[in-house]
This record gives C-alpha cells, sequence and structure tokens, in this order.
C-alpha cells in the first residue's frame, strides 16, 4: 500500500512548507497548527534564522497591510519597512523585535512599534521569543502582535483630557472636589485646600471634613442640606457657608454642586465647587459702607439711621421701653473752619464721631446727618419715664464735657454744642416727627445760649 503524501501546508498563494522542504520549522507544519494561527486575535509572524519571513498569519496580514505574497521572504532588512518608536522616532534596525529576538533569545515582552505607511501610522505591542533546537541554537523567532492603534489613541486622548483636566484645576480660582457617595471616597482639589491655608497632606480627605471646618452657626445648614439631597430627587444644590482656615479665621465661601443618581434614584455621586467668596463680601461691604455710612467719620448716615430709627419705634411698642432721640450740632464750627480750612474741621469731625462712640452702649446708635450735626439713637431707657429723662440728659452733659476736652489749633476755640433731646414710646409717630421734635429742642438749646442742652416738650397745640 502506498505511503500517503506529506500534507502541504500553505503559506501563500505561490509557496508552501512541508517536512521536506523546511525541515527546522516543523512544529508549524501542522494544519491543524496553521489554523489555530489563523484564528487567534493576535498577529503573528515566524523568521529563520536569518529573520526571512517563514509565515505569518491572517491576522499579521492584516495588521501589517500586506497580503501573504508580499510578507513571505522578507527580512528585516528589506528596505521597504518603516518603523518608528513609542515616540516617534525612527527605529534602528538592531531594535526591530525580530533582531531583538534573535540577538537575545530572553523573551521581548510588551514593546511599542508603530508602522508607517501611506494611509498613517498603526502601532503594534510585540511580544517573540527565539525558537531553539534541542542543543540551545536559535533556529528562528515568533513574533507576536497586538493592534493597539485604538488603544494608544484612546490613551493620547485620555492624556489630553488628563493635561486639560490639570489645567483647569491649576488654572481655577474655585477649589473643586468630588464625591463617591456609594464607596464615601471623596477627592478635593489643591486649590480647595490652598483656599483654607492648607497643603493637601496636612489634613485627611475624608467627606465630613466639610463638617470638621464648617462655622458652628452654619453646621446645621450643611447638614440640613446634604440631608435634603440624600432624600429629595434634587439634581443641584447651592448655599453659602463659612470654613475655618488654618489661621483660625473663616473664609466665606459658595458652594455648588451637581448630584448623580442611580436608576432608582439614590444619590451615588456628588461633584462641585467652592468659590472663596472674601473679596466679594469685602467689596459687598465697601458698598454698604457707601450707602449707610457717612465716608469721612464712618458712622452710619441718615438713610442708615432713619432705618434704625423705625426698628427703634416698633421694638418700645413691643416691649414698652422708651427710648431717646439726641441731636447734637456743634457750636461755632464754622470759625473753626473758616479759620483753619476744611482739613481741621475734618479732622476735628472724626474726634467729635469718636467721643461720641465712646459714650454709647452697644445697642445704641451714633450717626451723622451731615456738616457739623449728629444724632443718638438711645434705646431701652426703661418704663419709668421720669427716669429715662434723668437717663438721658446726664448723657448729655457727658457729651458736652467730652467736647470740651477735644483741643484744636485755634487758639481760644472750645469745641461746644448745642443738644435737643427728644423720647418715645409706644405712641411713637413717624421717624420724621422724632427728627423734627429732637432739632426743635435743638434749636431752643441754641436760643437760650449754646453750650447746654433742651428737652423737647408738646405744645398744647402740637
Amino acid at each position: 500500500m502506498a505511503q500517503a503524501a506529506p500534507e502541504q501546508i500553505y503559506l501563500s498563494k505561490n509557496t508552501y512548507i512541508n517536512e521536506r522542504g523546511l525541515p527546522q520549522a516543523s512544529f508549524y507544519e501542522d494544519r491543524r497548527v496553521v489554523m489555530l494561527l489563523d484564528s487567534i486575535p493576535a498577529g503573528v509572524v515566524i523568521h529563520g534564522p536569518d529573520t526571512k519571513v517563514l509565515f505569518a498569519n491572517h491576522q499579521a496580514c492584516k495588521i501589517m497591510g500586506l497580503d501573504a505574497d508580499q510578507l513571505q521572504g522578507r527580512t528585516a532588512m528589506d528596505p521597504h519597512w518603516r518603523f518608528i518608536d513609542e515616540h516617534g522616532e525612527p527605529l534602528a534596525l538592531e531594535q526591530y523585535p525580530v533582531n531583538r529576538v534573535l540577538r537575545d533569545p530572553s523573551p521581548l515582552e510588551n514593546c511599542i512599534v508603530g508602522m508607517t505607511a501611506a494611509s498613517g501610522v498603526r502601532w503594534a505591542m510585540c511580544n517573540g521569543y527565539a525558537d531553539m533546537d534541542d542543543d540551545g541554537v536559535v533556529r528562528g523567532a515568533v513574533i507576536s502582535f497586538s493592534d493597539v492603534t485604538q488603544l494608544r489613541q484612546n490613551k493620547q486622548n485620555l492624556m489630553k483630557a488628563e493635561e486639560r483636566y490639570r489645567l483647569i484645576l491649576e488654572g481655577s480660582r474655585d477649589g473643586l472636589w468630588d464625591w463617591d457617595m456609594e464607596h464615601n471616597q471623596v477627592f478635593y482639589s489643591d486649590r480647595w485646600f490652598e483656599m483654607l491655608g492648607y497643603h493637601p497632606a496636612e489634613i485627611a480627605s475624608t467627606p465630613d471634613l466639610w463638617l470638621t471646618l464648617c462655622h458652628p452657626d452654619d453646621l446645621q445648614l450643611i447638614s440640613r442640606t446634604f440631608a435634603r439631597v440624600i432624600s429629595q430627587p434634587t439634581e443641584s444644590l447651592e448655599f453659602e457657608a463659612r470654613l475655618r482656615h488654618k489661621h483660625d479665621h473663616y473664609v466665606p465661601v459658595l458652594t455648588r454642586a451637581r448630584i448623580v443618581r442611580d436608576a432608582s434614584g439614590k444619590a451615588i455621586r456628588m461633584a462641585g465647587s467652592n468659590q472663596d467668596l472674601t473679596e466679594r463680601k469685602r467689596y459687598e461691604q465697601q458698598i454698604q459702607q457707601l450707602a449707610f455710612n457717612d465716608p469721612l467719620t464712618g458712622l452710619p448716615n441718615r438713610r442708615y439711621l432713619q432705618d434704625q430709627i423705625t426698628r427703634a419705634i416698633l421694638a418700645s411698642a413691643r416691649s414698652q421701653q422708651i427710648g431717646g432721640l439726641m441731636f447734637i450740632d456743634l457750636d461755632h464750627f464754622k470759625e473753626l473752619n473758616d479759620a483753619l480750612g476744611h482739613h481741621e474741621g475734618d479732622v476735628l469731625l472724626k474726634q467729635v464721631a469718636e467721643q461720641l462712640q465712646s459714650l454709647v452702649r452697644g445697642t445704641d446708635t451714633v450717626a451723622r446727618l451731615g456738616g457739623d450735626e449728629f444724632i443718638m439713637l438711645l434705646e431701652n431707657l426703661g418704663a419709668d419715664k421720669t427716669l429715662a429723662q434723668q437717663h438721658a440728659q446726664e448723657l448729655g452733659h457727658k457729651v458736652l464735657d467730652a467736647l470740651h476736652k477735644i483741643k484744636t489749633p485755634l487758639a481760644g476755640y472750645q469745641v461746644m454744642a448745642s443738644i435737643g433731646i427728644t423720647f418715645f414710646d409706644q405712641d411713637a409717630t413717624s421717624v420724621d416727627d422724632l427728627l423734627r421734635h429732637a432739632d426743635t429742642a435743638m434749636y431752643q438749646a441754641k436760643t437760650d445760649g449754646r453750650n447746654r442742652l433742651r428737652v423737647f416738650e408738646l405744645s398744647p397745640s402740637s
């Protein structure tokens, strides 16, 4: 019986290998091995000891953009190869994967190589090992590789996104944070710590860091806000709070965040920013200062005073406590102003403001109406009218004494004032009436010789 001819294994349309033709390649002559190699998703190229391509599976041809005929018999020295390293530089011949394996039989692992072609660059991650006979003589190399072009592009896109994110983090004046609520892990940006005076390594990044640093008066607000996020289907939150700085002062911050929920509506992630409101608050205070305070003395102005008198009248009606209004007008101020100029006049007005503020209680208000006119709003003088008037008049005399002690550069000039006092209780009428009554009493003091005080008395026809 005739012996069957050895099975032929085609490597390309025109060539084949068999047991006798390529004795050194017996391990891949089996058709089943070839079928297996063609079925795997990685490219496989088998080289002879001279780097010549003996076999390339279908995936190798696909990745390299060549068919089996074009690959068959090529060596590493073929000038058509255009390999580059992972930095985009031309790959030296000795660094080709096959040459590295043939030169050093130790396994080649995860070598990134770019293959340039007219259609662009395809990137491959290569692994390889040497095929050695029983005596340890290298008789070829097996190089396997996977197409990582898309992975590399994704990596580059990710790196660009990370770089963009890093630049945003570094460039943002806001402190960013991201809370993984499922695993109770939180990320705070460097800026988040910086606005509170900390280095990230100085303080633990825990979700309850908010509660640790927040102002005691804001603790309930923050707790209630986060509790609402958990219990209600809100998509965002916004609130203002104060967080303690490393140097023990509080920083006002505006917190904004978005909430991510799972299919059941459970909050699983929250990410947002903290904006330092210090400058904005300072600006708002400056605006308020201009709106409600006298720019020269810093005292409340007429507008603020009127609001305070309105509030005091309502408070007096509730508490049954008597309040008082003291109108103070400097005597002969124009003489000093004309003699020494407005600068010295302004200096005196500031000194008067300081003296008046030093005489009142924390619940009282000292205001400047304009020019050389000042008002003292006295609250909670008691329920007894006689005692209330006595207290106010005693304070009025203290004002006169304090003004007498102020020294000025004008020889022979003594700081004096005419003072008018009026009172109000639950029967008070209006702010304008009270100011008019105090003004009337003040002019009575001037008429009576200045440097004295008078109390407003309603006439029978008033």
